[in-house]
């Protein structure tokens, strides 16, 4: 049995890589940080004795970086990522998750090669993206044995059943009575947890090196994801009001318009299938 160990196993993706991985038969162990759990390691990745010492207590043979931090996300990367490429055995698969957000919004679908980008310093997104750029530069440079996985936003329900933040916003205004405005030209390659966590878990037990784009071949905006939300949840999707913004609007307020994703690259390569919305 291959051991596996999940950095962020308490959070939403890295619940379910834990569910899916024990149904598949790892032998999987994880860390939680903020959200405590009883079941995982307690680790301040920032610190680099204790990333030392986990990974020595682990002995892990397949590490994933499913670990996040939003507006810490700089000097998680910084220490943290760098105190697990430190310490890791050269023979251990690592692992990386990334996101779309690695790219210029400009015009989609990205495919691996396109040159990512820097984001602008005064998105509120920025310190995130910018954080998962550098963690992909130390990545590649860092370990050889590594995949770096790529995805859009991410949707469906987490080990413990409660859907993510993105979808209950939408319900809870729906419970209510109310109507929500969303983009019909902000576009994304959504992908469902149990898919990406499912991918990840496949790529684990491969040999496949390199980056990667995951997710379904199709695209939706946030419009055509909130009407197809409420269709899945049983309300009128003409409580779905439609709006575009504007490339100066996006440019000021930190929005990229377009990350679709070019994902025929995984969709040939993994036996792992990807639902659309």
């Amino acid at each position: 049995m291959s051991r596996l160990l999940i950095l962020g196993a308490s959070g939403y993706l890295g619940s379910k890589i834990v569910e899916n991985g024990k149904k598949q038969g790892w032998e999987v162990t994880g860390t939680c940080f903020q959200n405590l759990h009883a079941q995982y390691s307690q680790v301040d990745l920032r610190e680099e004795s204790a990333c030392a010492e986990l990974l020595r207590q682990a002995n892990p043979d397949v590490v994933i970086w499913a670990v996040m931090s939003g507006e810490n996300e700089t000097a998680l990367i910084q220490k943290g990522l760098s105190g697990v490429l430190s310490h890791i055995s050269p023979a251990t698969r690592l692992l990386f998750v990334s996101t779309d957000g690695v790219f210029e919004g400009a015009q989609g679908p990205y495919q691996e090669q396109d040159a990512p980008s820097f984001w602008n310093r005064d998105s509120s997104l920025a310190a995130y993206c910018n954080a998962k750029l550098a963690g992909e530069e130390m990545v590649r440079s860092g370990h050889l044995d590594h995949a770096i996985v790529r995805s859009g936003p991410i949707y469906g329900p987490d080990a413990d059943g409660r859907w993510d933040n993105r979808v209950r916003q939408l319900t809870e205004a729906w419970e209510k009575g109310e109507r929500v405005v969303r983009s019909s030209n902000v576009l994304r390659t959504f992908i469902h947890v149990d898919d990406l966590a499912n991918a990840l878990l496949e790529l684990a037990g491969s040999e496949w090196t390199g980056t990667l784009h995951v997710g379904p071949s199709s695209f939706e905006s946030y419009y055509t994801f909130a009407q197809k939300t409420a269709l899945r949840f049983g309300y009128d999707p003409a409580l779905v009001e439609e709006d575009q913004i504007s490339r100066e609007d996006a440019a000021n307020k930190g929005i990229k318009l377009d990350l679709r994703l070019d994902t025929s690259l995984a969709c040939r390569s993994l036996h792992t299938s990807f639902r659309s919305v």
